[in-house]
């Protein structure tokens, strides 16, 4: 017996109408499900268990085929539901309901809210790292490169801190989607020493990310 307020979701076995992802998992897209180039054989494939009720929102993880894991709530039109991840205890993630087989009253559960997304790791890297030159050849110049990831549409406010003291003006970054996005300058050095630069991010979570790099010379 259901309890009110309750449901479960089953992985579906055989066709529905989704989106292939690089891991062989698929999600239910409501708003391609009628084109063809949307629309694949699932078969005994996991179906993706997101971060938020969306394709924006990162793959946290997924139900197998057959797979059954409580719903205990769903997004405001009910395409997507809030479930157990069966793979973390203690863990929720989404699944969209056209991917899945259920059980219980879908409506009848609470309307979660899309959980806010946030900076998961951040990454600093300059090139070259280190070099030695002439000392009359100064100066010279390192490409410092770094990546900031997010699990979900979100805006990324950051600046550059450098070893001297100063501090770049504080830029805005727009993730659309959960991915990774690039920031980059190029950084002259009038001699040698010991460098380190910093990758500042301050919401919405305050981050950082540094790297060292050296210049040698030789007379």
């Amino acid at each position: 017996m259901q309890s009110a307020g309750c449901g479960t979701a089953t992985s579906r076995r055989g066709d529905f109408h989704g989106r292939g992802t690089a891991g062989g998992a698929f999600d239910a897209d409501a708003h391609d499900r009628r084109s063809s180039d949307a629309s694949h054989h699932a078969g005994d494939l996991p179906v993706n268990c997101r971060f938020g009720p969306g394709l924006v929102y990162e793959v946290m993880g997924g139900l197998r085929a057959q797979q059954t894991t409580v719903a205990e709530g769903r997004n405001g039109d009910g395409s997507w539901l809030h479930v157990h991840d069966p793979g973390n205890p203690g863990a929720s993630c989404w699944v969209a309901v056209i991917a899945v087989n259920t059980t219980g009253d879908i409506q009848s559960l609470p309307v979660v809210g899309a959980p806010g997304a946030s900076v998961e790791r951040i990454g600093l890297r300059a090139e070259p790292q280190r070099i030695t030159v002439g000392c009359g050849s100064f100066p010279q110049y390192f490409h410092i490169t770094g990546e900031i990831s997010a699990n979900g549409p979100l805006i990324v406010t950051w600046q550059w801190e450098l070893s001297d003291g100063e501090r770049t003006p504080v830029e805005t970054l727009v993730f659309q989607e959960a991915g990774t996005l690039q920031v980059a300058r190029t950084e002259s050095v009038g001699g040698p020493n010991d460098y380190r630069i910093y990758l500042h991010v301050f919401d919405p979570d305050e981050v950082v990310a540094q790297t060292a790099f050296y210049a040698n010379c030789l007379p």
